[in-house]
């Protein structure tokens, strides 16, 4: 019998900034969901890091004197080491959150390298989050991420 797999390293992503958000009981079950099955999880959480408004990404330091700040440094050796990306992904007017976006493009496919993406998303209305899971794929397809079709 084969030696079991080793758990990944997975960063869940969590879009949204809203006070009393909907997606926080699903956040809990994906890292629950994560964990129970032996990865190491990682939650990168829009309300909680308080990333600035998007000025520049971290591909266009170009380092010594041009040096990235120490909290985008951190989040890109994390997001760097990953095995794979978990978005929890709000739908506000049929698109992604804008938390979630800004999170997301504070790096590029240097950072991602083309590692798996699932989209996990949810809405107050009946398509569960669907649009916003249908934007994020391109998205994601743009920043290097692969995303899982179903």
């Amino acid at each position: 019998m084969a030696a079991p797999l080793p758990g990944l390293n997975l960063v869940v992503f969590m879009g949204s900034t809203r006070i009393n958000r909907l997606g926080t009981p699903l956040l809990n079950l994906v890292v629950k969901q994560l964990k129970a099955r032996g990865h190491n999880v990682t939650t990168l959480d829009a309300k909680e890091e308080k990333f600035p408004l998007l000025e520049k990404p971290y591909h266009h330091y170009k380092g010594g004197d041009d040096k990235a700040p120490a909290w985008l440094e951190k989040w890109a050796q994390i997001l760097g080491a990953a095995d794979g990306y978990v978005l929890v992904a709000c739908e506000y007017n049929h698109s992604p959150g804008p938390g979630l976006l800004n999170l997301l493009d504070h790096f590029w496919r240097a950072t991602y390298g083309h590692k798996p993406t699932f989209i996990c998303s949810y809405s107050a209305q009946s398509t569960g989050g669907a649009r916003s899971a249908y934007i994020l794929r391109n998205t994601c397809g743009e920043l290097g991420m692969i995303t899982i079709p179903t």
